[in-house]
């Protein structure tokens, strides 16, 4: 897990740690500038408190773009802090079902970075200093220029409902009686279990593993999995995945060969570190080897509870009632290193 630091910051740091003054310019498209966007409706003004001296927040998101049903909606949502005088960091794994402001969460980012940052905020108590989020579809199509990549898969697993693309409305030949019938007795993602021919079964075992674009891709999106899936799961195997992109990288010596590859790394991630932030930001974190790390997971065995929204769609709402963290906030206070 101690490579999760180093990750998380993994293609920014890339983009100017070996791009150099020219680089730079081919990576702008990257750094994001802060400024006013517009948030949903009826986020209350956060009361998170501002980073403490010595604390950096980072809040790092995984989405699927263009191409993928909800492209903007994120998949992983996870907010590092770390202690820079302690050397001790936390993960803190946010579900992407979490109704938050009369949406799940996973919405916010749809609406603007800074929009995302608050619904966050509004949750943990702690207002992310930077963000950097990854578009999926993007990281597939790097992959495939590369020629593949080399991945370190932590733990083997199946995924027997890892949605097909283009098969998202398919009615799977039921006839109209059988859709009422089903429509009738199911709802949330059991209902979504009727129809198979959308869904294809993926594995993936324990180890090394060379892996192509779509590979990688289905490899960091699977959400079904009972050996590996979760929030926190699916944010680890991006981070591998990261770093056997970054690996690859380096070992073709890619940055100053230029071209499409280059091209296609900007449009991969967006953040608000921009160089002389990330210079400032490695100065004052120093080796993140250093670091001691938890994970802290808000899920149904702590804070959270099962409910159902508008549609029949599957939530969850904090216990202490709708829209009220202040539960959640107390719990990750007290798992914080």
């Amino acid at each position: 897990m101690k490579r999760i630091l180093t990750a998380l910051l993994l293609i920014a740091i890339f983009a100017v740690g070996f791009g150099g003054s020219y680089f730079l310019g081919k990576f702008s498209k990257i750094f994001v500038k802060t400024e006013s966007e517009q948030t949903l409706e009826n986020v209350a003004p956060t009361t998170a408190l501002p980073p403490k001296e010595g604390e950096v927040n980072v809040l790092l998101l995984g989405y699927g773009g263009a191409g993928h049903e909800g492209g903007t909606l994120t998949d992983s949502i996870i907010l590092l802090t770390a202690d820079i005088k302690s050397k001790k960091a936390s993960l803190i794994s946010i579900p992407r079902d979490l109704w938050q402001a009369d949406a799940k969460i996973n919405f916010a980012y749809s609406k603007g970075t800074e929009t995302a940052k608050n619904a966050v905020a509004s949750v943990t108590g702690i207002s992310p200093t930077y963000f950097v989020a990854v578009d999926f579809n993007q990281l597939q199509k790097i992959i495939d220029l590369l020629g593949g990549i080399n991945v370190d898969v932590l733990k083997s697993f199946d995924d027997y409902f890892y949605p097909v693309r283009g098969k998202e409305l398919d009615l799977c030949g039921k006839s109209p009686e059988e859709m009422q019938a089903v429509h009738q007795k199911y709802s949330g993602f059991d209902l979504e279990k009727q129809f198979e021919c959308r869904y294809e079964h993926i594995h993936f075992d324990k180890g090394l593993t060379k892996m192509t674009g779509e590979g990688a891709v289905k490899f960091v999106r699977s959400r079904h999995s009972s050996q590996h899936g979760g929030d926190f799961a699916r944010s680890e195997r991006q981070f591998v995945v990261l770093k056997g992109l970054e690996d690859k990288l380096v070992s073709l010596n890619v940055i100053p060969k230029g071209g499409k590859i280059i091209d296609r790394i900007s449009a991969l991630v967006k953040t608000d570190l921009t160089p002389p932030r990330i210079s400032e930001f490695l100065g004052l974190v120093g080796n993140p080897g250093e670091y001691s790390i938890k994970e802290i997971h808000l899920t149904e065995d702590n804070v959270l509870k099962s409910s159902t929204g508008a549609g029949g769609q599957f939530i969850l709402l904090p216990r202490a009632g709708n829209n009220n963290f202040t539960e959640i906030r107390k719990f990750i206070q007290e798992q914080i290193l």
